[in-house]
């Protein structure tokens, strides 16, 4: 490696630590436009979804936000989403790529309820702006107060703007959706104002292991039919009052007798495994316990970080455990979620 690579190697490390450390510390601001955007209109919008999800849909008031998964008669993730309640319709806000998939999996429920539902993804364009004082700012730029959890709706300059707050996993977040032909103009005037308050850009491999590291599970990783919600960390978006749903039966027993087999763990990793074939296994003293399901591509201060979903109870923090995904075996120790990556590196 000639001393210039390495000079941008070192370079390149150093702003992925600041990007991390201004969404740990203050706040970052990144693209935001690929996640999924439903709307659903009818008046029995919530009733349907109410029956459908794990969270109780039908106590929300017009501005709140609710977290829910909508699962299979398994008890199977289809998919973690906000749900956001208007007046007269809802917004949910799906995982990347998987708006087409939900609207589907709705309307095989449909049958006699005046329910539309429609994916209006590629009518807006989102930001978000992510970290501890990430909704004081945005309520300074946009001379508005916020709850901690919900949304707000105004309009000007950049047409109407949905302004959604909350505090999963431990981290303050605002997403902020636009309409798509006002992006541009507005994401230029996002990062002009925040960065009067120390807000930098956060591109999206530092964000991919900002998401590893607080444990935000990712939909095709910690979200897929291969897992339950317990298993991905969602307890925050299940309601054990709310009545039935699909996949209530077995998310219920999984509950009452203490059946959750597996649970969400943090890795930190001597190097980055290869991720070819079927998903890494996690092994502990030569037994097979759980699976890597994501993996950072940039080390943060030094460290590469990784998720997995192990059986419970078997290994705690510190416990060092190795990955086997056929072409390599890398070692990684626990690490409780969030993880704490600003001590000293690996070794």
């Amino acid at each position: 490696m000639d001393a210039s690579h390495r000079v941008h190697e070192v370079l390149t490390s150093v702003k992925i630590d600041i990007e991390f450390d201004a969404a740990t510390d203050n706040a970052a601001v990144r693209d935001h436009s690929n996640f999924g955007i439903v709307e659903v209109t009818g008046r029995d919008r919530l009733d349907l979804l109410h029956r459908l999800s794990t969270n109780d849909l039908l106590a929300a008031k017009p501005g709140q936000a609710v977290a829910s998964v909508f699962t299979t008669d398994k008890g199977r993730i289809v998919d973690y989403v906000r749900v956001l309640v208007r007046d007269s319709s809802l917004i949910i806000l799906t995982s990347p790529g998987n708006e087409e998939a939900f609207v589907q999996w709705i309307e095989k429920f449909c049958i006699m309820e005046d329910i539309i539902v429609t994916s209006v993804t590629y009518d807006y364009g989102a930001s978000s702006v992510i970290g501890p004082r990430s909704h004081s700012i945005i309520s300074q730029v946009f001379d508005v107060p916020l709850r901690s959890v919900g949304f707000t709706e105004i309009a000007g300059r950049f047409g109407r703007l949905v302004i959604c707050t909350n505090e999963e996993f431990g981290t303050s977040t605002v997403d902020i959706i636009v309409p798509r032909d006002h992006m541009n103009q507005f994401r230029e005037y996002l990062l002009i104002e925040t960065e009067k308050e120390g807000v930098i850009q956060m591109h999206d491999e530092t964000y991919e292991a900002f998401r590893i590291s607080r444990g935000i599970p990712k939909f095709g990783c910690e979200l897929s039919e291969s897992y339950n919600p317990y298993e991905a960390a969602l307890l925050h978006a299940i309601s054990f009052t709310k009545g039935c749903y699909i996949g209530q039966e077995v998310i219920a027993r999984l509950n009452t007798y203490q059946k959750v087999q597996r649970s969400l763990i943090g890795l930190i990793l001597s190097s980055v495994p290869h991720r070819q074939g079927q998903r890494p296994i996690i092994r502990h003293e030569g037994n097979e316990i759980g699976w890597l399901t994501s993996v950072s591509a940039v080390p943060i201060h030094g460290k590469t970080t990784g998720l997995g979903i192990v059986k419970k109870d078997l290994v705690i923090q510190g416990t060092m455990v190795s990955i086997d995904d056929t072409r390599s075996i890398v070692t990684a120790r626990v690490s409780n979620l969030p993880m704490e990556l600003r001590a000293p590196a690996y070794d």
